[in-house]
């Protein structure tokens, strides 16, 4: 799907601001899901707690209709999941996130099931206490915790984890991981493929999430291991569509490249961080807001059945709203030039692992989730529903079918979760590119103006009826709604909106196309 850069979005410069909290005292839920002021008692402080609530698959209908073909095949293989409760549920990871960031430090650990339930493990029963009452399921125990911490003490070869969806401790060996970089039309879309060399030979790795540097040029991030090892400015070429190949079981080489896609910027490798960027090709490339795939399972290509058939042409690419956090239990779905879609659902966060890199181990910091990630996938772009979570890092799966094994691992470095991720390494340099969609409207009575719009939960919706301006904030699924102050009269009336967003961590505020319509009552 082809969007002209006026239709996805204008940009306007903005400046990092602080978040104003509420004063002490009891608090409750409101509208805007922070906790209100009723006065202080003998229940806990809930000042600034962000009040939790499951989104419900219903609202995301109309939503899921946009998913593309290979995406909604893998929601449903790999999740057993519909796309409605494919996107309430990121919803519920994202707005999960926020809940537990907001109870502080007294948060041992956090998921959320398949139903959307929050559950959180506190250290302190005020803390508890904090997330029941912010809608939250809470305990100061962990029997599964202890088990996997009793079993990693007395084993130092392999890292013990719990599966909380599962209700078990697994484990995996800890130098199983490795990178996953894969040796041997106007759009750099997520999950795409390119080239860069390794030692003098080609190695193949993907696209991630779109962004502009910090002179507004278009640039792509992708794995730090995907760009490092190029000198700055060497050319990368993208990879040619037009080849008919299985990548995973035939030699590849020049041939194989299409246009020169861009040059490597920066990349970092270790301590922590797996992230790189590439400037892309001007007058060639923009920094379009999507991730698509291509390429597909090699046993799948061989059959003629692959998702994606190296084709950027998988049905309509997936629009990213925004940046999100990683919460345990949240579906994630990746896009790489190997494996196409795969999704499965976050099982760590905030984990250091120690990954080989061709013979050398390097740290690096991020979350874990239960995918299918192959050799060749590394820097693709990891969501959970129109999110960006996430480049495909590391992993030590050889095919797809040891996805589904207690010890396949799949590691993503993260665009803005934890204490290390790309927006804090990158700072000004990397702003990610978002989607906000032009408003749509929907019931227009005399008190009240409604409508949906393709934009982030929590975006503003500036909606003007006869010259007054009103602010309505985008709910679960898109709906948005202003209550007028004064109903209007009889005749003809004139109503605009406008939507807008500055991503998390960026600098950066994308407000969407102007929507104008007139009615009369």
């Amino acid at each position: 799907m082809s969007e002209s850069p006026t239709r996805d979005a204008k940009l306007s410069r903005t400046r990092r601001i602080g978040v104003a909290v509420l004063a002490a005292g009891l608090a409750i839920a409101t509208a805007s899901g922070v906790m209100s002021v009723l006065g202080s008692g003998s229940q806990p402080d809930m000042t600034g707690v962000v009040a939790y609530a499951a989104p419900k698959p219903d609202a995301y209908t109309a939503a899921a209709k946009k998913l593309g073909t290979g995406l909604t095949k893998a929601i449903s293989k790999d999740l057993k999941l519909s796309g409605a409760q494919y996107l309430a549920l990121a919803d519920a990871g994202r707005q999960a996130a926020a809940t537990v960031k907001s109870l502080g430090g007294g948060v041992k650990t956090s998921w959320i099931d398949r139903d959307g339930t929050l559950h959180v493990i506190a250290a302190d029963a005020t803390t508890a206490q904090k997330a029941t009452l912010a809608g939250a399921q809470s305990s100061t125990s962990d029997p599964l915790g202890d088990e996997a911490a009793a079993k990693q003490a007395a084993d130092s070869t392999r890292t013990y984890w719990v599966d909380r969806q599962a209700g078990k401790v697994k484990s995996y060996a800890k130098k199983s991981l490795k990178l996953m970089s894969g040796l041997s039309d106007g759009k750099l879309l997520g999950g795409t493929g390119y080239m860069i060399s390794v030692s003098g030979a080609l190695a193949r790795c993907s696209a991630g999430f779109a962004g502009t540097d910090g002179l507004g040029r278009p640039v792509d991030l992708t794995a730090g291991h995907c760009v490092a090892s190029d000198d700055t400015n060497v050319a990368i070429p993208a990879m040619n569509y037009a080849v008919p190949a299985n990548y995973l079981d035939r030699q590849w080489g020049p041939e194989d490249a299409q246009q020169t896609a861009g040059y490597a910027a920066q990349g970092y490798l270790g301590d922590g961080n797996d992230a790189g960027l590439l400037n892309l090709e001007a007058g060639k490339y923009t920094a379009t807001p999507q991730v698509s795939t291509w390429g597909a399972d090699g046993k799948d290509v061989a059959a003629g059945k692959g998702e994606g058939l190296y084709s950027q042409d998988d049905g309509t690419p997936v629009d990213v709203y925004d940046a999100t956090d990683a919460t345990i239990g949240a579906p994630a779905c990746k896009s790489g030039s190997t494996s196409g879609w795969t999704c499965g659902v976050i099982t760590k966060t905030g984990v250091t692992e120690q990954i080989n890199d061709n013979g050398t181990q390097t740290d690096v910091y991020g979350f874990q989730f239960t995918a299918c990630m192959l050799s060749g996938d590394s820097g693709g772009a990891i969501v959970s529903g129109n999110y960006a979570l996430g480049v495909d890092s590391y992993g030590n799966m050889g095919s797809c079918d040891d996805a589904s094994k207690d010890d396949a691992v799949a590691g993503g470095y993260a665009v803005v979760a934890g204490d290390k991720n790309a927006e804090k390494l990158f700072g000004h340099t990397f702003n990610l590119a978002i989607h906000v969609g032009q408003p749509a409207f929907g019931a227009l009575t005399a008190d009240r103006i409604s409508g949906t719009v393709d934009a982030a939960t929590g975006a503003k919706v500036a909606v003007t009826v006869d010259g007054k301006s009103y602010t309505a904030i985008v709910r679960n699924g898109g709906a948005w709604s202003v209550k007028l102050s004064k109903a209007l009269a009889a005749g003809s009336h004139t109503v605009s909106a406008v939507a807008s967003l500055k991503a998390t961590g960026s600098d950066l505020t994308t407000t969407g196309e102007t929507a104008t319509k007139q009615f009369t009552l």
